[in-house]
Formats: C-alpha cells, structure tokens, sequence
C-alpha cells in the first residue's frame, strides 16, 4: 500500500541542473523524513479513535487502510501529474498553497456525525476524508514530489531520499505501540502529531519555493506502448500482497484483539519487504524466498484452520506475520524484476499503487457483501499459490512440481476450514461486525441445542426442548455473576438494561413485572436473536439497536441493574470500560444497583482496568470466577459484581466464591482520552 514511501525519482537526473548549496539537500532530506513518519503515524492513530465507535471491531483498521491506499493512490497520481503538466514555478507555487491551505485542518477534528452513511465502512472513510483527507493526500505526495526537485536541483538520483523515507515510516510503526501509545493520551497524540505537521508544511514549503525558482522544463511525458497484459500483472503482483496484509491482520485481530499493536506488525514486515525488494533487490535473496514461500502458504493455511497456532497469540503472531513477510517478498521481488526503463516508470508506480487499493477495496467492501464467512485469508493463501504457480510455469520441472503441490494443499487446507465453518450451521451471515452463524448441536449429556456463534466466540446457547429452553446456559447459568446479579440478589420486581445481546440468554431471568431492555449494536444479532431463538419473546424484553453506550446516555431511565456483555469476543469496544461510561452508568442506576460486567476473555485480563473503575467511582467490588459445569451446560465464566451499597452484595452463596477484585499496581486509569489493551494481553 506505502507505494508512494518506495519509488524511486520518476524523472531522470538533469546533467544541467545548477549546483545547490548542501542546506537545501538537508531540507529535502528533513522534509521526506517528517512526511514519512507522519503519515505512517497518523494511520494507527486515527485507527485507535475511530475504533470504540463501531464496537471495537476488526474490520475498523481495515476500512482505514482502505482510505490510507485511497489517499496514497490520490497522492501519487498528483505528484505525477503536477511534475509532467506545471512548469517547477506553477508546482511548487500550487505546491505551497495547498500546505497552507491543509494547516486549516489542525488540529484534527474527528466527529462521527459528520458522515450520514449508513454502512460502517463507507462512515468510516467519509470521517477520515472530512478530517484529515488533506493533510494525508500532501504527506503521501511527498516522497515523489521531493524526489523530483531533488533530482532537479542536484542532477543526481534521489536514492538517499526513499531510503531516508523508507526508515522514517519504520521508525513511526515501531515507535507507536511501544513509545507514543503507552504514554500520551488521544489528545495528547493529536496535538503533537499537528505540531509536527506544522514543521513539516514549513519545511515542504520552503522547498517548494526553492523549487519554483528552478528553470528546468516539465518533466517529458514517458514512453507510451506499455502492453496492457504487463499492466495488468502489475496490478496483479502489487494486489494480492496488499489484500495478504489485510486479511492476515483481520485474522490476528479477530482471534487475539482488534489493538494498534496488531496493526502495525504486519504492515512492518509488508514495509520491510518493499524496503528490502525496491531498494536492494537480490537476486539471491529473491530465489531463498521463492524457496521459503510453498511452506509458507502452507504453513499459514494449516494454522488458521488447526490447533494452538490459531489461539495462542505467542504462536499465532509471530507464525503469521513471518508468513506474510515471506509472501510479500516474493510477490515484490517479482515486481521488481519487472520493472520497466526509467522513462516508463510512471506507468509502472501508478500500476503499483493501483493494485494496492484494489486489494483493500477486494478485502473491505467485497469479500463480506460475498461470503458468509471469514474465508479471506485461506481463499487469498490459494490465489497466491496459484497465481505464482502460472507465474513459474515451465521455468523448472521441479518448481512445477513444487508449486503444484503447494496449490492442491492450500486449496485442501481452505476447503476444510470453510467445511468446518459449513457443518451444523443452520443459518450464516456475515456484515462490517464479523460472520455470525447459528448451529445446532448436542450438549454433552444428548441434549439437543442451539447455538450462536460469532467469529470463533460462542455467544449464547439454547436447549431446544420445550421444558430446558427457558434455562439459561453457559455464562449465565445459575452459580454465575450473572445469575446472582439477575436471580439471587433480586428483591422484587426490577429493571433491567443489558448492553449486549447475543442470543439474549439473560432474558431467561425476566420475571411477570420486569422491564429488560437490550442495547445491540449489531443489526444481524438482533435478527438472529429473534428468528432462532425463543429467550427474547418475553413480553418483558425490548431491544434497542445502537451502542449501548452512547443510547444509554439519552435513556432518562434509572434501573436496579445495568449488565455490560459486550467483551467476551475479539472485538473489545473501549470506550465502555473509561471512567466516564462508568459515570454514565452510575446516573442511570438506583443507589442500591449492581453494575455486572462479564470479562470472561480468552486472550485479554480485564480485571485490572475493572479494578481500577470501580475504586475510581468509590464502588463495592467483587469478581465471581464460576467453574464449568456439563450437566447444566455452564461454561467457566468471571464476572465482576459492583454496587454503592456493601450490602447490596453479600450473599451466603456468593461470600463463598467470590473474592475483591484487584487492580495491578502503576496501572492508568482508562479514560475517554486513554487505553491501553496490549498490556492486558494474557502471558499464556
């Protein structure tokens, strides 16, 4: 997706350019510095905002990066142009007006009413376009422009420049997670990030006007007669490692947790392989591997459909971003290879950043309006054998050989995962919020039952005879935090809000005189709730569709108990768990209520940031860790228990299991403006 980081001066050196003084080459080299890390900085940033208002889910980042290639296409098409229309004084003229025109933008002002959209993908892009939409299209023009007045102003070529370029936008990935997350807060990140991008206008503003004072012609149009077919390859090669980049961190954040962290590694090792392939390309290199790539593929096909790769993140990480690297490596060393003379390399960056939001666009908006599941990554794994398979076609009899064995065992490995997906499913569905099915099946004792799923999560499950269907199983079964929230502790008729549906299990405590409102904000798990399953239909129960936060806030409302079951999945929404959804919370709960949260996580602690709420808000606290239980279809479950009122939660039973919950020392409060889920990831 980085085309415009990586390519190399699209005009040839001028053997006439006048000397320069060394200072305007440090100012070139100091402009392409900041624009890079700034750019590659402000990806996982906006990431990280945008986030809590959809849920927390995955295909956030994936939508962003759709926008960053958008823009980066949009970027790179206009420093081509401007450098073979406008004469240097128009360009760099424009150039300048354009930056002063962007400093209107900062600081960055992000607001989700201002996009109508209905789908969350396209509301996401329309937010990132109103708000930083220009600032992104200058720094991703940049890299190209400076490269140009470089080559114009020295007569030589500019390999300094994408080099320098190059390590900025590693410098920013690294930096964010470890360095710019952990220690300044959202805004704290946005005021800074529009500092330096007042530095950066400034120094690209002086350059263009050390630019526009340069004589030199407009850059001669290239070579026309590129054949279409070569295009089209191309487009090819550059596509399917920028859908692979996608569809890989796709996969980690939905089996670990949707966190910068997991964005940024695989988009590092996608840079990485640009770097080490346009830069300093090998043939040596190439062939190791073009060697290391069939196990690869292989590998990675095997991991996502069996065993402790697919759920341990210690295995899953580092086997799959290894995986992606190798794959991109071979798919740019052939870009490489197919580089065409300089003055046809317009056509052939242009192809290049072409290829790189088709792949986004593949990933973001047509894969989910196609399939039911989450096939992406081992249908992509398939194409790409495939694909190099014809592209090394009767180069060796051993690489045939290889390639198609290669082929037959990723498409085995692919079809397996979508049977495994396909068996039992009664029902299958799939929109911006992941693939959700419904499955029927037998608990361990022969009963029959129901079940919805929700990625890999199961969230809800109903026996299907008349007598057992109205028992609640498996988090919420009795001995649970939910069933002493909602059945133990009750004192009579109550109302109740839920944020969080599922199959709407926690409706089976709804008694004669109850007011039970759910807040979903998933339309398909509404549909699903009500169609295959009968806990809702209670007269009892209303359903409200929106976030559950943002819907609570206006609910004027106060209830005896308000149930958070929203963190159980992949997608954890972060914005529910800040002191100040805590406060919202506590206005619309009676002095007495009990605040439940159910935290059970098979990747992430949240115990600690809970902790930290509840001591914050002056809350009585306890955590209920309940052991599963077969034969009544309990799963192990944790919730935290909480409430004003000490007494509201003593309970013989509950004085038993239960223990204070308990905050890690040195751990920040969790705020609107500050987050941190990659310290909660779980050591084993």
């Amino acid at each position: 997706m980085a085309v415009a980081e990586i390519t190399p001066s699209q005009v040839d050196a001028n053997p006439q350019a006048r000397p320069q003084p060394g200072w305007i080459s440090i100012l070139h080299c100091a402009t392409v510095f900041a624009s890079a890390f700034l750019l590659f900085s402000l990806q996982p940033l906006m990431g990280r905002l945008i986030l809590p208002w959809f849920g927390g889910s995955a295909a956030v980042w994936s939508a962003c990066m759709l926008f960053f290639q958008a823009c980066l296409l949009a970027g790179y098409a206009y420093a081509d142009w401007t450098s073979r229309r406008l004469n240097p004084r128009t360009q760099g003229w424009l150039h300048a007006a354009l930056l002063a025109a962007c400093v209107l933008f900062l600081p960055i002002r992000l607001n989700p009413s201002v996009a109508a959209a209905q789908a969350p993908a396209a509301r996401i892009i329309l937010i990132l376009a109103v708000s930083i939409g220009a600032p992104y299209l200058l720094l991703s023009s940049t890299s190209p422009l400076i490269q140009t007045w470089y080559a114009r102003a020295r007569g030589t070529a500019p390999y300094r420049l994408y080099a320098l370029s190059n390590l900025a936008s590693l410098l920013a990935l690294i930096s964010y997670p470890t360095l710019i997350e952990p220690y300044l807060t959202a805004r704290g990140q946005i005021n800074s990030w529009s500092v330096g991008f007042l530095i950066f206008a400034a120094l690209c503003g002086t350059a263009a006007f050390f630019a526009s004072r340069e004589n030199s012609p407009k850059m001669n149009c290239e070579a026309r007669g590129v054949p279409l077919p070569t295009k089209l390859l191309w487009i090819t090669l550059a596509a399917i490692p920028s859908a692979l980049l996608l569809a890989t961190t796709n996969h980690l954040c939905q089996n670990v947790a949707a966190i910068p962290f997991l964005w940024v590694v695989p988009l590092a090792a996608y840079l990485l392989s640009l770097i080490l392939c346009f830069d300093y390309d090998s043939p040596r290199r190439h062939r190791c591997f073009l060697w290391l790539t069939p196990p690869a593929l292989a590998g990675m096909a095997y991991a996502s459909l069996h065993g402790i790769f697919s759920t341990n993140p210690r295995f899953m990480v580092p086997l799959f971003t290894a995986g992606l690297f190798i794959a991109c490596m071979t798919f740019h060393g052939e870009l490489v290879h197919r580089k065409p003379a300089s003055n046809q390399s317009t056509s052939f960056y242009l192809m290049v950043a072409l290829g790189g939001a088709i792949g986004g666009l593949v990933i973001v908006l047509v894969a989910p309006a196609l399939l039911s599941g989450v096939f992406e990554l081992p249908l992509l794994l398939t194409a790409s054998a495939i694909c190099l398979q014809f592209l090394y076609y009767r180069r060796r009899w051993y690489l045939d050989v290889v390639w198609a064995g290669t082929s037959i065992a990723v498409l085995v490995f692919a079809m397996a995962q979508i049977r495994t997906f396909s068996s039992g499913t009664r029902v299958a569905m799939r929109n911006f919020y992941g693939a959700l099915r419904i499955v029927d099946q037998q608990t361990a004792d022969g009963s029959p039952s129901r079940v919805m799923v929700h990625g890999t999560i199961a969230h809800g499950t109903q026996f299907q005879d008349a007598v057992r269907s109205k028992q609640a199983t498996t988090y919420y079964a009795p001995g649970t935090g939910a069933w002493f929230a909602l059945e133990a502790l009750r004192r009579g008729p109550e109302s109740v809000a839920l944020i969080g549906l599922g199959a709407g299990t926690l409706a089976a405590y709804a008694k004669p005189g109850d007011h039970f409102i759910f807040y979903e904000l998933n339309p398909q798990v509404i549909d699903l709730a009500r169609r295959e399953f009968t806990y809702v239909h209670a007269p009892e129960v209303e359903i409200v569709e929106g976030d559950g936060r943002l819907a609570l806030a206006e609910d004027p409302h106060v209830y005896d108990v308000l149930v958070l079951d929203a963190f159980s999945g992949d997608s954890i929404p972060t914005h529910l768990l800040t002191r100040e959804a805590v406060q919202i919370y506590l206005r619309h709960l009676n002095p007495d209520g009990i605040l439940a949260m159910h935290i059970s996580n098979s990747v992430l602690d949240l115990e600690s940031p809970v902790a930290g709420l509840a001591q914050n808000a002056g809350l009585d606290a306890l955590l209920v860790h309940t052991p599963g239980d077969p034969k009544i279809d309990r799963s192990e479950a944790i919730w935290a228990l909480m409430s004003r009122d000490p007494q509201r939660l003593r309970h013989p039973q509950l004085d038993q299991i239960a223990r204070p919950i308990h905050a890690q020392p040195g751990r920040r409060l969790w705020t609107d403006d500050y987050s941190n889920i990659f310290q909660l990831l779980k050591k084993d």
